[in-house]
């Protein structure tokens, strides 16, 4: 693989090339508590909520995503 690629490519113990994601090789965390996934479990422990508080901050998430991802893509300057 090239040096500009994600991953990365060693050798195993049977000696087979193996490849290594950027969570492997550079003990990224990729299974954090999302604030989605909090919300959900928070919700969980209420049998009372209506589930509208929840409804509300994931059409805010989606919201500040698409924001996001608009701002990434034309750069600050641009909009």
């Amino acid at each position: 693989m090239a040096n500009g690629d994600h991953t990365t490519c060693m050798e195993d113990q049977f000696g087979s090339e193996a490849i290594m994601s950027d969570s492997q090789q550079y003990g990224i965390e990729t299974d954090s508590m999302t604030l989605q996934r909090f919300v959900l479990a928070e919700q969980k422990n209420h049998p009372e909520a209506s589930g509208d508080f929840t409804n509300l901050l994931t059409s805010l998430l989606t919201a500040v995503k698409a924001i996001s991802s608009a701002t990434q893509k034309a750069g600050l300057a641009q909009l």
